[in-house]
């Protein structure tokens, strides 16, 4: 079955069903048509379960790089005339109808596989990473590239990569985080994560009388900072070093403000969003 606005579901076989956002020329992004025809494409996978679901997107360069930004979207038209009027309800709004579509698709009761064909950006990569499990193409590029814009991932991706990376800990795996580019906040939840899940692999390989000391080592274009730490105030204090270091090295002594060609970013403050969850 073939659906002209965007998504198309196949069934290869009796039991597999493939879901594919079919957008290659903006490289699957989601604008509103898109939302659309995807909450109807999980419509009729709900009445007519699969035994396992895959996803990947169309083309070959790209499974999704999340939502459409552009001003002909909208959505994100009804956000920007939100923003000059300085009025939070929109924003709300669009991030409560996308997370409520993502739930949705995470939370069939069935195996969700990511097939990645392509770079996942911002939105893409949060989809991929609320999946049960991820296949990857070599060339495939997976970025969480919102956080370099001073935005936190908002379908879901901040929890579930942090599940990633505890399991990563639980298999005794090794990660290496940019925290370059990731908030500190969220730098320090994923190594929490990691953490609690190295400690449970350590009890269950017999050593659990060994120190948990996690190996940590931070590189950029001026040297190496490394260490081993078992504790979260130790590993944020060498964090914090590193970053007043960098701004130092970068020439912002006092901070630093990302600023684009025209005006500063302004921040809209979204307190209370995520005091109900239940409400998305």
């Amino acid at each position: 079955m073939t659906d002209q606005t965007g998504v198309e579901i196949h069934r290869p076989r009796e039991h597999v069903a493939v879901l594919i956002l079919n957008r290659p020329r903006r490289h699957n992004t989601l604008d509103l048509a898109m939302w659309d025809a995807l909450d109807a494409a999980l419509e009729q996978l709900e009445q007519a379960l699969p035994r396992a679901l895959v996803i990947t997107g169309a083309g070959d360069k790209a499974f999704s790089a999340g939502m459409d930004v552009n001003p002909d979207n909208p959505q994100i038209a009804g956000l920007i005339d939100g923003v000059q009027r300085h009025d939070r309800a929109p924003g709300l709004e669009l991030l409560r109808r996308l997370r409520r579509s993502v739930d949705r698709l995470a939370g069939l009761p069935v195996p969700v596989i990511a097939a990645l064909n392509g770079l996942a950006y911002g939105g893409g990569a949060e989809l991929a990473a609320r999946c049960d499990l991820r296949v990857a193409d070599p060339a495939a590029v997976i970025s969480f590239s919102e956080v370099r814009l001073g935005l936190m991932p908002d379908w879901g991706g901040g929890p579930a990569l942090a599940r990633l990376v505890h399991w990563a800990g639980l298999l005794g795996s090794r990660v290496l985080l940019s925290s370059a580019t990731l908030p500190p906040a969220l730098v320090q939840g994923l190594f929490s994560a990691y953490l609690a899940g190295r400690g449970i692999y350590q009890s269950n390989r017999g050593i659990p009388e060994q120190a948990l000391n996690v190996c940590c080592a931070w590189f950029d274009e001026f040297g190496v900072i490394a260490g081993e730490h078992s504790s979260m105030n130790t590993f944020m204090e060498e964090l914090d070093a590193f970053i007043q270091k960098r701004l130092k090295k970068l020439g912002y002594p006092h901070g630093f403000h990302f600023k684009g060609q025209k005006e500063i970013a302004r921040f809209i403050k979204l307190k209370g969003l995520f005091e109900n969850p239940a409400g998305f």
